[in-house]
């Protein structure tokens, strides 16, 4: 990086806080069917020069248009942006919002002057945003999962903090034959449910409220499932969790790890050094973790074969390891 670059990179936030204000407001619902200033002030509780300002600067990001004194959306913000919209990633977009105040803490937790975050801790309305995102991403990304992991063979699926359960749900709609529990906590197993219902697929697919790394994991499961879980946890909690899903696994059954997959240096992929910093804002040892690290745990847990499998037009990557 020059330092053009790093000047840029330090003034990048603005762009970022600008949408993320707009998303918070519910500013593109509020310019539907195109308005003034002062109209989208009125509706969504600012004052008309903020307002106007604030407009201006969206239509600079090439997200609003502008004609005369009216602003009106894109087509991509009327798309992904408006309550109306069938598209509309707003509510997933909220946990953007919401991570805002706790990247502004990084100083002061790598200090140590400031706290990680407690998941079961976090407000409702937090909790549903991080669910929708979770949601989103998982619904785009289980075609390319699944079908790199296959269903030859799989019957039981163990989903360990799955969230929405899309993942699941995939895999019982690809097989009739294939019954799924999403073992979530017990403040988001409600919320769960609510997805899977909306599915259509609560006659296969079971929700278990618990703490998966304290409880029992049951027997005989021809996959048990990783997703954006390993990132969450510390060395000894990997361990642990893997030795115990080892146990809970058939004979030839899979456990299937999807997440940043670091190299021994951890400085590559880029995505994973920064996500780490994410982990460690939000969680009490959390981080991503690096191919020979997976190995080992693996290994040590008495998984034989391991496979990694590039998951295409993502920065993550899957391993999957057989009893």
């Amino acid at each position: 990086m020059d330092l053009d670059g790093l000047l840029a990179a330090l003034r990048s936030y603005q762009e970022s806080r600008i949408l993320l204000t707009a998303i918070e407001l519910n500013l593109f619902t509020c310019v539907e069917g195109g308005a003034t200033a002062e109209q989208v002030a009125q509706r969504m509780g600012g004052g008309p020069r903020a307002t106007r300002m604030l407009l201006d600067a969206l239509v600079s990001l090439g997200v609003l248009t502008k004609s005369g004194m009216k602003y009106s959306n894109t087509a991509m913000a009327a798309k992904y942006l408006t309550d109306s919209s069938a598209g509309n990633l707003r509510p997933s977009m909220l946990h953007d919002v919401h991570r805002w105040q706790t990247w502004s803490n990084l100083t002061g937790r790598i200090q140590g002057s400031i706290q990680p975050e407690q998941h079961s801790a976090l407000e409702p309305e937090r909790h549903r945003a991080l669910l929708a995102m979770l949601d989103r991403k998982s619904v785009e990304r289980a075609p390319k999962l699944l079908g790199a992991i296959g269903n030859a063979g799989v019957w039981r699926v163990l989903d360990l903090g799955g969230g929405s359960g899309a993942y699941s749900i995939a895999y019982a709609r690809e097989n009739e034959a294939v019954g799924a529990v999403v073992f979530e906590l017990p403040q988001t197993a409600p919320i769960t449910q609510e997805y899977i219902q909306r599915s259509g697929l609560q006659h296969r697919v079971k929700v278990r409220a618990g703490d998966f790394l304290s409880e029992d994991l049951g027997a005989g499961h021809d996959l048990i499932l990783l997703f954006s879980i390993t990132h969450l946890l510390g060395e000894k909690d990997n361990q642990d969790l893997l030795a115990r899903c080892h146990r809970a696994l058939a004979p030839a059954g899979r456990v299937a790890i999807h997440d940043h997959i670091m190299d021994a240096d951890k400085t590559r992929p880029r995505a994973g050094a920064i996500f780490a910093l994410n982990m460690l804002l939000a969680t009490p040892g959390g981080g991503t973790y690096s191919d020979l690290e997976y190995g080992a745990w693996l290994g040590a847990a008495g998984f034989s074969a391991v496979e990694r499998r590039e998951v295409p037009g993502e920065p993550t990557a899957l391993l999957i390891a057989t009893r």
